[in-house]
């Protein structure tokens, strides 16, 4: 996949999560994705984009909204 496709998706989940999902719970800024892909191991993995849900209803909305995305 190219890199401008790979951002065109991240850039459709992000407006399909924005319609339910707060901004300020969606995080893709580099350094704050950087602190949630640190853990005691010795494995970094950055990920693409962090979603903070509330309750089961955005957890639910978030899943879908990825599998319709697949």
């Amino acid at each position: 996949m190219s890199q401008t496709l790979a951002n065109n998706t991240k850039a459709q989940l992000l407006d399909k999560l924005n319609q339910r999902i707060p901004s300020s719970r969606l995080i893709t800024d580099n350094t704050r994705r950087l602190a949630y892909g640190t853990d005691a191991s010795f494995y970094r993995l950055i990920p693409e984009m962090v979603v903070q849900a509330d309750d089961l209803d955005d957890v639910i909305f978030i899943i879908n909204t990825c599998v319709e995305m697949k």
